[in-house]
Protein backbone atom coordinates (compact mmCIF):
# COMPACT_ATOMS: atom_id res chain seq x y z
CA UNK A 1 0.00 0.00 0.00
CA UNK A 2 3.00 2.04 0.63
CA UNK A 3 3.78 2.22 -3.08
CA UNK A 4 0.52 4.43 -4.00
CA UNK A 5 0.21 6.15 -0.74
CA UNK A 6 -2.89 4.10 0.36
CA UNK A 7 -3.82 4.33 3.70
CA UNK A 8 -7.92 3.46 3.93
CA UNK A 9 -9.21 0.53 1.88
CA UNK A 10 -12.79 0.18 1.88
CA UNK A 11 -15.08 -3.06 1.75
CA UNK A 12 -17.66 -3.75 -0.54
CA UNK A 13 -20.61 -6.58 -0.72
CA UNK A 14 -21.14 -8.05 -3.95
CA UNK A 15 -24.35 -5.35 -4.53
CA UNK A 16 -21.26 -2.63 -4.39
CA UNK A 17 -22.01 -1.43 -0.79
CA UNK A 18 -19.67 -0.04 1.76
CA UNK A 19 -19.56 -2.42 4.44
CA UNK A 20 -16.19 -1.70 6.16
CA UNK A 21 -12.97 -0.24 5.84
CA UNK A 22 -9.01 -1.51 6.14
CA UNK A 23 -6.52 0.98 7.17
CA UNK A 24 -2.92 0.55 6.20
CA UNK A 25 -2.16 0.73 10.34
CA UNK A 26 -4.53 -2.68 10.74
CA UNK A 27 -2.69 -4.68 7.99
CA UNK A 28 0.96 -3.42 9.26
CA UNK A 29 -0.27 -5.20 12.50
CA UNK A 30 -1.30 -8.55 10.63
CA UNK A 31 1.11 -11.30 11.79
CA UNK A 32 2.51 -12.62 8.46
CA UNK A 33 3.97 -15.27 10.32
CA UNK A 34 0.52 -16.52 11.42
CA UNK A 35 -0.83 -19.55 9.15
CA UNK A 36 -4.23 -18.29 9.20
CA UNK A 37 -5.92 -17.41 6.20
CA UNK A 38 -7.62 -13.89 7.10
CA UNK A 39 -10.10 -12.32 4.79
CA UNK A 40 -11.29 -8.54 4.81
CA UNK A 41 -14.44 -9.02 7.36
CA UNK A 42 -11.90 -10.52 9.70
CA UNK A 43 -10.12 -7.23 10.47
CA UNK A 44 -12.46 -4.79 9.11
CA UNK A 45 -14.04 -1.73 10.89
CA UNK A 46 -17.69 -2.30 10.46
CA UNK A 47 -19.10 0.51 12.37
CA UNK A 48 -18.07 3.53 9.67
CA UNK A 49 -17.84 6.99 9.95
CA UNK A 50 -18.83 8.12 6.60
CA UNK A 51 -19.79 11.34 5.22
CA UNK A 52 -22.61 12.01 2.16
CA UNK A 53 -21.77 13.36 -1.28
CA UNK A 54 -23.67 16.34 -1.05
CA UNK A 55 -22.66 17.30 2.18
CA UNK A 56 -20.19 19.98 2.63
CA UNK A 57 -16.17 19.95 3.13
CA UNK A 58 -16.49 21.86 6.52
CA UNK A 59 -19.11 19.41 7.79
CA UNK A 60 -16.85 16.61 6.54
CA UNK A 61 -13.58 18.02 7.97
CA UNK A 62 -15.67 18.99 11.29
CA UNK A 63 -16.88 15.51 11.48
CA UNK A 64 -13.07 13.85 11.06
CA UNK A 65 -11.72 16.16 13.83
CA UNK A 66 -14.75 14.87 16.08
CA UNK A 67 -13.60 11.38 15.22
CA UNK A 68 -10.11 12.20 15.49
CA UNK A 69 -10.30 10.24 11.89
CA UNK A 70 -7.75 10.10 9.30
CA UNK A 71 -9.55 9.51 6.09
CA UNK A 72 -13.94 8.73 5.95
CA UNK A 73 -15.77 7.07 3.27
CA UNK A 74 -17.64 9.42 0.76
CA UNK A 75 -21.24 7.46 0.04
CA UNK A 76 -23.90 8.47 -2.36
CA UNK A 77 -27.04 6.37 -0.46
CA UNK A 78 -24.77 3.01 0.24
CA UNK A 79 -22.21 3.16 -2.42
CA UNK A 80 -18.48 4.57 -2.17
CA UNK A 81 -17.72 7.58 -4.01
CA UNK A 82 -15.01 8.41 -2.83
CA UNK A 83 -12.84 8.67 0.18
CA UNK A 84 -11.72 11.98 2.18
CA UNK A 85 -8.37 12.27 4.28
CA UNK A 86 -6.28 14.32 6.02
CA UNK A 87 -3.95 14.53 3.37
CA UNK A 88 -6.66 16.42 0.84
CA UNK A 89 -7.36 18.72 3.67
CA UNK A 90 -3.93 19.66 3.58
CA UNK A 91 -3.59 19.47 -0.28
CA UNK A 92 -6.76 22.26 -0.13
CA UNK A 93 -5.17 24.10 2.40
CA UNK A 94 -1.55 24.39 -0.03
CA UNK A 95 -3.45 24.91 -2.83
CA UNK A 96 -5.08 27.98 -1.49
CA UNK A 97 -2.43 29.38 0.18
CA UNK A 98 -0.52 29.59 -3.13
CA UNK A 99 -3.10 31.03 -5.01
CA UNK A 100 -3.41 33.53 -2.42
CA UNK A 101 0.36 34.80 -2.64
CA UNK A 102 0.44 35.38 -6.17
Amino acid sequence: LAWKNIHHLPVENFEGDLVGLITDGMINRLDANDPTNQIAKDIMLTELQTIRAQDSLAKAKSKMVEHNLAGMPVVFGKKLVGVLTKNDFEKMQHSSASVNTN
